[in-house]
């Protein structure tokens, strides 16, 4: 282990408050106190989330393991911060944030002069852990506006379906009501075919009386 992660191992508990800190500090004032005072885990899901898992990152870069290695750990946290409300950057700049931590550390502590070239390569690394929490905070919202666009399709389906059950009682109702005549429109027959000749409605159907006068010419001649 070269004297850079030599140095950073020593001080990995300090960094990882004050990355912890900062991070939560990123969230609403009114929030933040909670976030680092409550120890539930139901309660408090995000700051459960940064602490048990911001030290796995730590250690994991310190040991020089590709950043896939931390996948599920940075996924826990990522998955978090992709339902608030938090754009993309924002949403994975807590990775950045241990960048300048590091070079704080660096300039405080002032016991050796880190190689350039190790902090090069401990800098890659962080800087590949930020592109991989990019990568799963659009894979998060991606499957959050797949979940909204299902219960979307869900909610109407089932609004059609409730639509259609209801229509044919509405119909029935409605041609019921139609059935069920006022005070005002009781009418007898011969006084709805004269009202449908003077709408111009048409010629009503065959009457009774049109029957009639033709059977009394039948009889009149037979005698």
């Amino acid at each position: 282990m070269n004297s850079l992660l030599q140095l950073l191992t020593s001080k990995r508990d300090a960094i990882v408050a004050r990355w912890l800190d900062r991070t939560l500090e990123g969230y609403a004032a009114d929030k933040t106190h909670f976030l680092k005072q409550e120890q539930d885990r139901f309660r408090n899901p995000v700051g459960h989330a940064l602490r048990e898992n911001l030290p796995v990152l730590l250690e994991a870069l310190l040991l020089g393991r590709p950043a896939g290695a931390s996948r599920s750990e940075l996924d826990a946290i990522v998955r978090m911060r992709a339902i608030q409300d938090f754009n993309a950057a924002q949403a994975v700049s807590f990775i950045g944030l241990l960048k300048e931590l590091v070079r704080q550390e660096l300039r405080s502590g002032r016991q050796i002069e880190p190689d350039e070239s190790a902090y090069a390569e401990f800098e890659a690394r962080i800087d590949e852990l930020a592109l991989l929490a990019s990568d799963l905070y659009a894979q998060c919202r991606d499957q959050i506006r797949q979940i909204k666009a299902n219960e979307l399709r869900r909610r109407a389906y089932v609004i059609e379906r409730a639509n259609r059950a209801a229509l044919p009682r509405t119909v029935s109702a409605s041609f019921q009501s139609d059935r069920e005549p006022s005070g005002d429109l009781c009418f007898n027959s011969h006084e709805l075919v004269s009202t449908r000749r003077a709408d111009g409605l048409g010629k009503p159907s065959r009457g009774r009386d049109e029957h009639v006068k033709p059977v009394k010419e039948v009889t009149s001649n037979s005698s």
